[in-house]
């Protein structure tokens, strides 16, 4: 937990390489007038330097392409990217793994959690094309979709039950009812081998909250579904008055068109 404190105070420290500063008094920033864009392309090194490409994946703030110059290794690559749990750790909950994955290497060529990467004094030197990846170990990835705060896929540790991972979408999305309208909420969990389009655990919101849930399995699928009966409104009491209205002029129309007769 100490290690994710501190990379996480570097990382805030180097957020913008253009205004770094070198020990020499230089200024981190631009080549070729590229800056950092929102597809994930970094740049941190000064114009006319060898640059080292790296590939920055998984559980970090800023994934993406890392320029990093001849002062750059494994650790400051990590720092420049964010790593990050997404949330405080708790009892349980999976460790950071690192892998550095290289051209031409069925495997990775460095496997280390972040505590053991953070004590390594032998840390790899990074080259150009690497890929560094940072993931959950033991992790269970779960979708949460819906109406809920903030949809989106989330890795989470053994043992977590279905109504823990909705909490991590930010719970069911709260939108003010008008006059007259009710709210009916349906929470579904989609899971592999649970047939094409079929749920294998399905309740109403009120009793999903209430009872206890199932733990979620890698790769399930959490929808939360609201449907919003307006009732009878205003508007619906002068629709019914208009029709009935004109139905009773065609009827004394029809009737002096037999008179005349």
């Amino acid at each position: 937990m100490r290690a994710l404190l501190v990379l996480a105070a570097l990382a805030a420290a180097t957020l913008s390489p253009a205004d770094a500063q070198t020990s020499d008094g230089g200024v981190l920033g631009v080549i070729e007038g590229r800056t950092a864009t929102p597809g994930g392309y970094y740049v941190n090194a000064r114009e006319g330097e060898p640059v080292t490409r790296v590939h920055v994946w998984g559980r970090v703030l800023r994934p993406g392409i890392y320029d990093v110059g001849p002062g750059f290794g494994l650790a400051s690559v990590l720092t420049l990217a964010g790593v990050t749990n997404e949330r405080a750790q708790r009892p349980g909950d999976p460790s950071l793994v690192l892998r550095v994955y290289r051209a031409g290497q069925a495997g990775p060529v460095y496997e280390a959690t972040l505590a053991a990467f953070v004590r390594d004094a032998a840390k790899p030197a990074l080259q150009y094309g690497d890929i560094v990846e940072v993931d959950a170990e033991g992790a269970a990835e779960v979708a949460v979709w819906g109406d809920v705060t903030v949809p989106g896929v989330f890795a989470v540790p053994p043992g977590t039950t279905a109504r823990e991972a909705l909490a991590m979408a930010g719970g069911p999305a709260a939108t003010r009812l008008r006059a007259a309208e009710t709210r009916e909420a349906t929470v579904r969990i989609y899971r592999e081998g649970a047939g094409e389009g079929q749920a294998a655990f399905e309740t109403t919101l009120e009793a999903f909250m209430s009872q206890a849930t199932p733990l979620v399995q890698d790769g399930d699928v959490i929808e939360v579904e609201t449907r919003v009966d307006s009732g009878w409104t205003s508007r619906d009491t002068f629709t019914v008055v208009g029709l009935v209205t004109s139905g009773a002029i065609a009827v004394v129309q029809f009737l002096r068109l037999i008179n005349v007769d």
